[in-house]
């Protein structure tokens, strides 16, 4: 399996599309060969007994990754969302 380029992580609890996009935009997509794994953890529905205090950020992060204004400027900006088996080589 291919390891990506590069890490986005955005600590804390509270970002919008629009911090999101001016994360994206500062980054030095020259230097990225294969990819850049963003760390993210979105749930439509949680449950208290298997996410515990992350309830909220987790719905957070899923409506601000499911904004279709996300997926326009993520495709105008040539990004492409995979799943890890993107990464593995092809035989």
């Amino acid at each position: 399996m291919l390891m990506p380029d590069g890490r986005v992580y955005t600590p804390g609890y509270g970002m919008t599309r629009d911090d999101l996009q001016e994360v994206l935009t500062r980054l030095q997509w020259s230097s990225v060969n294969q990819a850049v794994e963003m760390v993210i953890h979105p749930a439509a529905t949680v449950e208290e007994a298997i996410f515990g205090d992350l309830q909220e950020s987790r719905v957070f992060e899923y409506k601000v990754f499911s904004d279709p204004e996300l997926a326009a400027f993520l495709y105008r900006n040539g990004v492409e969302i995979v799943g890890f088996n993107a990464l593995r080589p092809h035989a």
